[in-house]
């Protein structure tokens, strides 16, 4: 990331262009290696199983269920074995360690020679897609407003806003994120104040209790909306031990999908507590949230507004703290994870240009809808 802008430094001409080099050489090698070590390992794998499987009797429910037991523990094995013996093998046939230094090399000194957030803004239709989304977001956080529902930026979009004061170059989605209790009005609210808009909408809640998301697919815009949920400080004697109900809960989650909010919500309190309003520690849902990230109150609340592409936002009391407790270093280049939508493989700010919109026209369409309007 970064190189072309910097080109000319002869600190990038003798650490960093070797590496980058070495690594398009290996590239094309590395990647063989991994189909073919993964091919074999399967091949192994089914053989194993198929073999035990076959002189087994599964005529009754006992034997079926010592076979089951018995086929976790060859996965268990062929793990190990894995682990121990062919990953150290093919790290080395392919000189992995020295990929990662080389890899580490480039990350070092971009970050000592270049200063991310000056990167320049997308441009083309990503750019567009961009302000396109912009507006969904002044759309959408007027009506929470409006409604006296809290909210702050999240995930990349938050990053975006502090690093960027504005949309990550590569970033093609948003994020907000909302109390659970707020959260809950929203999911009837928002469908019935986007329904007096006159704009194809589509609103919807994903992975059952955990997500709502706003999106004007064919045109590429998409707003995720996560509810976090809380737990007084008393109720766990270490961060360890919440950590571990909270993953347990998304297990439960895990295994069984497609069940009714109310009994998620009854599941969670049962194993992690109920919602507080007094000192609480805040936490991503577990049905949706793939961390064990934990937040004081203090870092969130009382929530703050920074601008992002020119309009203000609310992002969490000390952002700088969120973003480190999420990202680390999040001032440094990434390793990676650029575009995450890819949609049908190239990405999802192509889906306007596949659908015939016209982004333009959808941008002023948005910019036209005002909050006396709502």
């Amino acid at each position: 990331f970064g190189v072309y802008l910097i080109h000319d430094n002869p600190m990038i001409e003798k650490y960093v262009m070797p590496q980058i080099s070495a690594l398009k050489d290996l590239n094309e090698f590395l990647l063989h290696c991994v189909v073919i070590g993964l091919v074999f390992a399967k091949i192994y794998k089914t053989i194993l199983l198929y073999f035990i499987k076959s002189n087994v009797k599964m005529s009754r429910k006992k034997e079926r269920v010592r076979m089951g037991r018995l086929s976790k523990k060859i996965n268990k094995k062929i793990n190990n074995v894995q682990s121990i013996t062919l990953r150290p093998l093919f790290r080395k046939i392919v000189g992995w360690d020295e990929l990662q230094n080389s890899i580490d090399t480039i990350h070092f000194f971009l970050n000592q020679v270049a200063d991310i957030s000056s990167l320049p803004k997308a441009t083309g239709i990503l750019r567009q897609v961009q302000l396109a989304d912009t507006e969904l977001l002044r759309i959408v956080t007027d009506i929470l407003t409006n409604n006296r529902l809290s909210y702050w930026l999240d995930y990349g979009t938050l990053l975006g806003a502090v690093r960027h004061k504005g949309f990550i170059p590569w970033d093609d989605d948003l994020d907000i994120a909302m109390p659970r209790e707020d959260y809950d009005k929203a999911m009837e609210i928002l469908p019935k104040e986007l329904g007096k808009i006159d704009i194809n909408y589509s609103i919807g809640s994903g992975e059952a209790y955990g997500r709502l998301f706003v999106t004007i697919y064919a045109a590429g815009l998409v707003l995720d909306i996560v509810p976090y949920d809380n737990v007084s400080k008393d109720s766990f004697a270490t961060s360890e031990e919440l950590q571990a109900k909270i993953a347990k809960c998304r297990y439960y989650y895990r295994k069984h999908q497609n069940k009714s909010h109310e009994i998620y919500r009854q599941n969670r309190e049962k194993m992690i507590g109920s919602y507080v309003k007094d000192d609480p520690i805040w936490f991503q849902c577990p049905e949706w949230g793939q961390n064990d990230r934990l937040y004081d109150d203090s870092v969130i609340f009382p929530l703050r507004k920074i601008k992002f592409e020119d309009y203000d936002f609310f992002v969490p009391n000390n952002y700088h703290e969120y973003l480190s407790i999420w990202y680390g270093e999040y001032m440094d280049f990434p390793k990676s994870g650029v575009l995450h939508h890819k949609g049908t493989g190239d990405g999802m700010h192509n889906q306007a240009k596949k659908n015939g919109i016209d982004l333009k026209e959808l941008i002023a369409a948005l910019q036209a809808i005002r909050p006396l309007e709502l």
